[in-house]
């Protein structure tokens, strides 16, 4: 472990608990590690974090940069840490936690593939297809909305006509799930109002007569008001 520990930090006391912390300079020998967890409540002062445990003993964490990265703003929370318990040559005992690297995530990038040939269009997730069209001219992403796990992405389908200059459909990406595919929609309109409220999305769209749909996030449902 690479940590400088400072001569002039000073104990930290809370109460009856002393929370010891090494006052010299030189480099310390690990003597033992043992594998655990922690549960308790995580403190946080002057630039140290402990552990108080349901029967109020106070375990001060062996921090680092990692360490302050994921407990940062969790002051006061309860936590269960795994990691392990390590003793020092100065007697000195530390939890140090250990926190597992998050899988890197894919980009849930949305994007659109015309084959001049087959005049077909590809809907691609992360450049793998999901769902073609063959009804269509043309087909952009209108907007794209943040989810807590994903996104939602508008897409504008038009079919080269002055008729009908455009409709729509929704493509529900997740990083947990496999992508949902809306039914198309609208009035032909290619001016519709859009507003969101949370995760739920209202599209008002003119015509005669005109139109309102809503998608309802939380039961994954699309519906004309």
């Amino acid at each position: 472990m690479n940590k400088k520990l400072s001569t002039f930090i000073k104990p930290l006391i809370f109460g009856t608990a002393l929370l010891a912390v090494p006052t010299f300079a030189q480099d310390l020998e690990l003597e033992a590690k043992v594998p655990g967890t922690l549960q308790g409540e995580l403190g946080y002062a002057s630039m140290q974090y402990w552990v108080t445990t349901a029967d109020g003993k106070v375990v001060q964490l062996w921090s680092d940069e990692e360490a302050d990265e994921q407990l940062m703003g969790k002051a006061g929370q309860q936590v269960n840490l795994n990691g392990a318990t390590v003793t020092y040559s100065d007697g000195s005992v530390y939890f140090s936690p250990k926190f597992e690297q998050a899988q890197a995530k894919a980009a849930l990038k949305i994007s659109l593939d015309k084959d001049e040939y087959d005049d077909v269009i590809r809907i691609k997730l992360d450049n793998q297809p999901v769902a073609s069209l063959t009804d269509y001219y043309t087909a952009y992403v209108e907007r794209e909305f943040p989810t807590q796990h994903g996104k939602i992405v508008l897409l504008q389908l038009g079919s080269g006509g002055t008729a009908c200059p455009a409709e729509y459909m929704l493509v529900i990406a997740r990083q947990d799930a496999q992508p949902l595919i809306s039914p198309t929609f609208g009035t032909c309109s290619d001016m519709p109002e859009i507003t969101t409220k949370g995760d739920n999305i209202y599209l008002d769209f003119p015509g005669n007569p005109s139109e309102k749909w809503a998608w309802d996030h939380s039961d994954y449902r699309l519906y004309q008001q």
